[in-house]
C-alpha cells in the first residue's frame, strides 16, 4: 500500500490505522440478522453472532476504505502492469502458436492417410470376399458333360 505523498493529516491518519490492520482479518457475510433492535449483517454460530461490520472483531471496514481510496491507483497498476503483462505474454506465445496450426495439419492428414489405407485394406479384403464366393459358386456347380447332352 503506497504511502500518502498528501498532507491531508486525516488521510494520513486514516492509512496509518489501516496499515495496522494489516493483515486482515475478514469475515463476511450477506445476511442480514436483527442485533439488539437493528439489522445487521452478521454470521450466526452457536457461540453467538459475528457482526461483520464490528471491527473489534473484523478488518472489513478498513479493508473495504482500502479499497475505495486506492481504486484509481488499482486500475492503473491493473492495466499498466497485469494487463501488459498479460498481453505480452499472448503475443510472444501467438508467435510460437504458429507452428500449431502446422502440427494440427500434421496430424489430420497423417489420420486421413491412416483412413484412407484402412479403407483400401477393407476394399481389398471384400475383392477376396467376393472372388471366394463366385469360386464356391463354381466349384457347387454341377458338373456336365458336354458329350451326355443330347438335343
Amino acid at each position: 500500500m503506497p504511502d500518502g505523498d498528501d498532507d491531508d493529516a486525516e488521510y494520513k491518519e486514516t492509512f496509518e490505522c489501516i496499515k495496522k490492520c494489516m493483515p486482515f482479518a475478514v469475515c463476511g457475510s450477506n445476511t442480514p440478522i436483527d442485533m439488539k433492535g437493528h439489522r445487521v449483517l452478521a454470521r450466526a454460530y452457536p457461540w453467538g453472532i459475528l457482526d461483520v461490520e464490528n471491527s473489534d472483531w473484523t478488518d472489513c471496514k478498513a479493508l473495504r476504505t482500502m479499497i475505495i481510496s486506492q481504486m484509481s491507483d488499482l486500475q492503473e497498476v491493473t492495466h499498466n502492469v497485469h494487463y501488459e503483462n498479460f498481453r505480452s505474454e499472448r503475443l510472444t506465445d501467438s508467435g510460437r502458436s504458429s507452428k500449431r496450426p502446422v502440427d494440427a495439419e500434421r496430424g489430420y492428414d497423417k489420420q486421413i492417410r491412416e483412413k484412407d489405407q484402412e479403407l483400401k485394406r477393407m476394399e481389398e479384403k471384400l475383392a477376396r470376399m467376393q472372388q471366394q464366393i463366385q469360386q464356391q459358386k463354381l466349384d457347387s456347380a454341377p458338373v456336365r458333360d458336354i458329350r451326355d447332352s443330347r438335343v
